[in-house]
């Protein structure tokens, strides 16, 4: 009898454990609305007000939006640690080394340089635009290597020596209330919300994965991976890439976005694969020109 009321007791206590951290969540939520929106919702004008501010960085050349040519001016974002001019750092968790991205001039032109050394970390602009505008993203890229171990479709092996991604902002007006009390606590702790959706266009590793093949991350089923180059038949040659950011978001989630994209970021790593195989292995790619257009290139 008593170790079944003791049995009772505990069980009720953790009913009461959890009782208390759900409705510490949703006062923490209706707090933090209140203080953000004062009472009432955000307006949209407001909004698009701090968008314009963030996004100043981009400039308007025609039809384009010119992302980024970038110039040999940096900023350091991390203690000894540069980035391009205009670019943000983000780290993962339990990341003790960071990718190196450092500008290359050539001639007239300048382009970044990506050197992973058992180290990750991605690079973003904030570049805030709606896709249904400037649906079609441009860029070059280049690698030097490929890393053999690599394997998009697990945690082990998911590196590459050069990817870039479109990051869609999460818009809470559109967010089911448990999402709301998710990404407000995640911003409690980091500062900005995560991103709602992720496309990622990598190279990909050679065996694992097909030019064409269409990955959920293994980390985040709203991530898609689009396999983009593969192997090592072009490595040390620039590649041309564009892509119709409207037609990819379908494929990867259904639908059509109704968002607008946040960032673009670069990201080449090779901690997975050190971390696992236990060798320190590198990765080194290059980066340039990167732009968004209302028209496709192949139309001009």
């Amino acid at each position: 009898m008593r170790k079944a009321l003791w049995e009772g007791s505990k069980t009720f206590s953790k009913f009461l454990q959890v009782l208390m951290i759900m409705l510490a969540s949703v006062i923490f939520w209706l707090l933090l609305v209140s203080t953000s929106s004062s009472g009432k919702k955000v307006d949209l004008k407001e909004t698009l007000t701090v968008d314009r501010k963030e996004s100043e960085g981009l400039i308007k050349d025609g039809d384009k939006l010119i992302i980024d040519r970038f110039s040999m001016a940096t900023e350091e974002r991390d203690k000894g640690f540069f980035v391009p001019k205009g670019w943000h750092l983000l780290k993962f968790r339990g990341t003790k080394k960071l990718t190196h991205y450092s500008p290359v001039e050539d001639g007239n032109n300048v382009y970044i340089r990506a050197e992973s050394d058992g180290s990750a970390a991605v690079i973003y602009k904030v570049a805030k635009f709606d896709p249904r505008e400037y649906p079609y993203l441009a860029w070059k890229w280049k690698a030097e290597n490929i890393l053999e171990k690599g394997n998009a479709y697990t945690k082990k092996g998911n590196d590459f020596s050069v990817s870039l991604g479109i990051i869609f902002d999460y818009d809470p007006q559109r967010a089911s209330f448990a999402k709301k009390i998710k990404h407000s606590f995640i911003k409690l702790f980091y500062g900005v919300y995560p991103p709602d959706y992720v496309i990622l266009y990598v190279w990909g590793n050679g065996v694992h994965e097909k030019k064409g093949d269409v990955i959920s991350s293994p980390y985040s089923e709203t991530v898609k991976m689009f396999v983009l180059e593969n192997g090592g038949s072009h490595l040390y040659k620039w590649r041309i890439e564009e892509r119709n950011i409207l037609e990819d978001f379908k494929e990867a989630f259904g639908t059509y976005p109704n968002r607008r994209v946040g960032a673009i970021g670069i990201h080449t790593d090779s901690d997975n694969t050190s971390s696992h195989y236990k060798v320190r292995y590198q990765a080194v790619g290059y980066y340039d020109d990167i732009v968004v257009s209302k028209i496709s290139r192949s139309a001009d």
